[in-house]
């Protein structure tokens, strides 16, 4: 089914929220829904203020479409993720000595105005980088302006997370020390630490009724009894939500238990099936000619019996009516050559870990020629997914506390923050995203 499809479904909405504010900067806990319109910053930036509200997440208002905003609703917790933000900001620019505090929150007619309260500092220049792991030192490089890149720094932690990761290790850990020197220069040293591997234990699944354990097996891409990677668990998680047949699996339905002894992760992963039965109405975005059928179907998820290629709680039974359908198949011979298509459709999606067996359509009314098709553009669409790694989990960011000692005799320390290393944008994602588009567009088959 078409990623980009226009759902029509009939449901309440209900939206509630707690909205906390620090008593300390506010004076006052916020119960009511409040909305944030405004970030302001106040003291001594030092910073653009343009550059520090591109680094919000969280408080940031974000425009979908022209004419609609998305305002974040006022917490705790969203004011306390971009305060770590604007901090690992200064540490990442050379302000080692920077404070950044929320000084007030206020909430009128349900609108929030954020004030920050920044004090930059002094801007330090590094003249040495140096990264120390499994006993070995090296130093980072200056770059073109003539000093170490903290950019080049976090690119190095992050390999060296992602190679402790592939090896097993479950305990990394990274930590940042800034030497301050009264001359307004510093020296940074990075250590990092990497646990014992551990491999993958008993991987047990809890709350599926209907679909074989042989099935879930089969979309996972991390093994029992292979070293547990963090990556090919959360790629797992994303092949089980391709299913189609839970609820959206998250970190939140997973449960972890490393026994430090054995060096063994036993995995318990908590499922929740979706209704059986469901109505929808789908439409295309665009013109319906180009970019799909409208489609109104009655669809339901068959008993669970039955194993391998005919277990039936893999296939779905679909009355259907199309309208405006697909151009690609209009060529073949056998297709209905009039708007209104009525269609009564077997179904086995494509199941991750199934390869040929799974992504095809018993229906009828298309003919032999239509449902062949039908299964070689399924195939396609799965072989793009796989080159353009559909089921990637997205890319991982850490955390590294930084430390910093003060110049003279004294050698006082002070905890500057966490800089947040986020890997670079890939620099073809864009591409990456037009071919998944293209690949749905193409497959946007009648009957849903």
């Amino acid at each position: 089914m078409a990623v980009l499809e226009a759902r029509v479904v009939l449901a309440g909405l209900f939206l509630a929220s707690t909205v906390w504010a620090d008593p300390a900067a506010t004076g006052q806990l916020h119960s009511r829904r409040c909305r944030i319109h405004e970030v302001r910053f106040s003291g001594n930036l030092g910073v653009p203020a343009q550059e520090l509200r591109h680094a919000l997440r969280a408080t940031r208002a974000r425009r979908r479409l022209p004419g609609l905003t998305s305002r974040p609703v006022f917490s705790q917790a969203a004011v306390q993720e971009d305060l770590e933000r604007l901090r690992s900001l200064y540490l990442s620019l050379g302000y080692l000595d920077a404070r950044v505090e929320l000084a007030g929150a206020e909430c009128r007619d349900e609108k929030t105005a954020i004030t920050f309260s920044i004090e930059s500092g002094p801007r330090y220049r590094v003249r040495a980088l140096e990264v120390t792991a499994a006993g070995k030192s090296r130093e980072i490089p200056p770059g073109a302006d003539g000093q170490p890149s903290i950019r080049q720094l976090c690119r190095c932690l992050l390999d060296a997370q992602r190679e402790a990761e592939r090896q097993g290790s479950i305990d990394f850990d990274a930590r940042l020390q800034a030497n301050l020197a009264e001359d307004r220069q510093a020296t940074l040293k990075a250590t990092v630490k990497a646990g014992p591997p551990y491999t993958v234990g008993r991987i047990e699944f809890r709350g599926n009724h209907a679909v074989s354990d042989l099935t879930l097996r089969r979309a996972l891409v991390l093994d029992e009894g292979a070293l547990f990677d963090r990556e090919r668990l959360l790629r797992s998680l994303v092949r089980l939500n391709r299913m189609g047949i839970f609820e959206p699996v998250t970190t939140a339905s997973l449960e972890v238990a490393g026994n430090p002894e054995t060096r063994r992760v036993d995995l318990t992963i908590q499922l929740r099936q979706k209704p059986r039965a469901r109505w929808y109405i789908t439409g295309p975005v665009g013109p319906p000619s180009v970019s799909g059928p409208l489609t109104a179907a009655v669809a339901s998820r068959l008993p669970g019996w039955g194993r391998g290629l005919v277990e039936a709680s893999t296939y779905h039974a679909i009355i259907s009516v199309s309208a405006f359908a697909n151009p690609f198949w209009r060529f073949l011979p056998s297709a209905p050559r009039h708007n209104l298509v009525p269609l009564v459709t077997l179904a086995r999606p494509q199941l991750p870990g199934q390869g040929w067996t799974s992504g095809f359509r018993i229906s009828p009314q298309l003919g032999w020629q239509g449902m062949l098709a039908g299964y070689g553009l399924g195939q396609l669409h799965r072989g793009v997914q796989a080159v353009l790694k559909m089921d990637s989990p997205g890319a991982f960011s850490l955390a590294v506390p930084v430390e910093t000692i003060a110049p003279g005799g004294t050698g006082s320390r002070t905890a500057a923050g966490r800089l947040i290393c986020e890997p670079d944008k890939p620099r073809w994602s864009w591409l990456r995203t037009a071919g998944g588009i293209a690949a749905d567009l193409l497959v946007a088959w009648p009957g849903g």
